[in-house]
């Protein structure tokens, strides 16, 4: 790999890792790596593009990283260094798909009657539908933590369930046409309040319950009238936010 010289390194500053951290400096820089070929007869030297990046540490030695470019001779190399960096959101789906979907332990994934540990006798088809079905799934909880911004983007199927889909809730039939729930909400109420919003605005219908529409509410404690419903949500002084 050749020496880059000094006015190669371009200086660039990254936000640091927490709030009113100082920013993180990097230099990079871009050369050639010459690698040998043997596959095809005699040996030789091709060039490859090389990005190099030097990230300069608070305190202990400086880290270095290089990236070798292959097929792509026009982007700019930063770009191509923040784009390698999304590798490690690919590396946690496939954590996520192992430990939280369970993907190795597919239930009809194998014949459990087989008593040859070498001849497990895997079932073709189960185990691709499974680990598709799973690759669904957490596909949909990541779009859904893009839609709910920047903090929850890229966040953990458990910290998704934690927030949003575990939450206590009663169920109320309003007439023959709508389902209300009434969820209980102790945190993000304000970003619940929007999606709640949204989701009232156009209400998907239950096709598995006579079709009603489905309407959202926020559990709230207000003052009621005593001549409330015996179907009112609001029975007992808890009313609702929709």
């Amino acid at each position: 790999m050749g020496k880059a010289p000094a006015s190669a390194w371009q200086r660039l500053e990254e936000p640091g890792s927490y709030t009113a951290a100082p920013p993180k400096v990097i230099h990079v820089a871009e050369t050639v790596t010459r690698l040998r070929d043997t596959r095809q007869g005699p040996a030789r030297l091709f060039p490859v593009r090389t990005i190099v990046v030097r990230e300069v540490a608070r305190r202990g030695k400086e880290r270095w990283h290089a990236l070798w470019v292959f097929g792509d001779d026009t982007t700019p190399a930063y770009e191509l260094v923040q784009r390698y960096r999304q590798r490690q959101h690919h590396e946690q789906r496939y954590r996520i798909l192992l430990h939280d979907a369970f993907v190795d332990t597919a239930p009809s994934g194998y014949n459990k009657q087989s008593r040859n540990p070498k001849q497990p006798g895997f079932l073709q088809n189960a185990l691709p539908l499974y680990a598709w079905i799973c690759g669904l799934a957490t596909d949909a909880l990541e779009r859904l933590g893009r839609r709910l911004g920047n903090r929850f983007l890229h966040a953990h199927p458990r910290t998704l369930r934690r927030y949003f889909l575990c939450i206590p809730a009663e169920l109320y039939l309003l007439g023959t046409d709508r389902l209300l729930v009434v969820l209980r909400v102790k945190r993000l109420r304000p970003l619940w309040e929007a999606l709640i919003r949204h989701a009232n605005g156009d209400p998907v219908r239950i096709p598995w319950l006579e079709n009603r529409k489905l309407l959202l509410a926020l559990d709230k404690k207000v003052a009621r009238p005593k001549s409330v419903g015996v179907n009112d949500p609001a029975t007992g002084g808890s009313g609702v936010w929709c």
